[in-house]
């Protein structure tokens, strides 16, 4: 009696057959692989029988079960993988990013920049624009009338210098004003950055105040006659100031 032994790659395991190959239809060949996968087969898998020359070949009817059963093998090895998916080539196309030309497969095109597209290994602009996604060459010709009519619109909308988040907010802003939350939040902001600028504002004085008086020591002279030069020469540090009043005297 000859027994049938199913390989599942993507579970990395190799199911028995506990029943008669001999008996076996090619739905019941089905239900079994979906029993051991656990969900129903998808239409992209297909069964495979590998020959001790390490040939494989597709099963895929009872016709093609009746030969496997009629070989003189005590075992049938049955394989259930996926199938090998045919390339796409993007004609004339590079990618911005790796330079691989032409783009394979999937091709992302950026709504927002103009000629910038990319492979589908090189996805980081899509944090920062919407991609178009382009599966085939000939999908392309449907998509030049959106770019042709509609690429000032959506740069306008979603405007190279911004990420998407704060075109959206932007946008979000222009149509329907903003809320009470966002009112309070924009309010608590403005407070911080008034804040700061009170915070730097004292901080140069103190070092204005600090520099004069420290001048006024080494020179013995009133603080009121440094006053002016340490103001106008703020960037300049306290050596920096003596040195330059020293050649000032002299």
């Amino acid at each position: 009696m000859q027994h049938l032994k199913l390989s599942i790659p993507s579970l990395n395991q190799s199911f028995l057959y506990s029943g008669n190959f001999n008996e076996m239809s090619y739905q019941q060949l089905i239900a079994y692989a979906e029993s051991r996968l656990g969900r129903v087969l998808p239409p992209d898998f297909e069964f495979f029988y590998a020959n001790s020359e390490g040939n494989q070949f597709v099963v895929d009817s009872d016709e093609q079960l009746r030969n496997l059963k009629g070989l003189n093998q005590q075992l049938i090895k049955i394989i259930l993988k996926e199938k090998d998916k045919e390339k796409i080539f993007h004609p004339n196309t590079i990618c911005n990013l790796c330079h691989s030309s032409p783009i394979m497969n999937a091709r992302y095109k950026c709504i927002v920049c103009e000629n910038l597209e990319f492979c589908e290994n090189c996805l980081d602009h899509g944090q920062v624009h919407p991609l178009l996604i382009i599966y085939k060459p000939e999908q392309e010709q449907f998509f030049d009338g959106f770019f042709k009519t509609s690429m000032n619109k959506v740069k306008n909308l979603f405007n190279c210098q911004y990420n998407l988040k704060e075109a959206l907010l932007k946008k979000k802003t222009e149509l329907f004003g903003t809320n009470k939350k966002d009112h309070q939040l924009q309010s608590i902001q403005q407070e911080n950055i008034q804040l700061q600028k009170e915070q730097d504002d004292q901080k140069q004085s103190e070092d204005v105040l600090n520099k004069t008086l420290r001048l006024s020591e080494v020179f013995e002279d009133s603080p009121e006659n440094f006053e002016n030069i340490v103001k106008q020469n703020q960037h300049l540090s306290f050596e920096e100031l003596v040195e330059l009043i020293s050649d000032q005297i002299q």
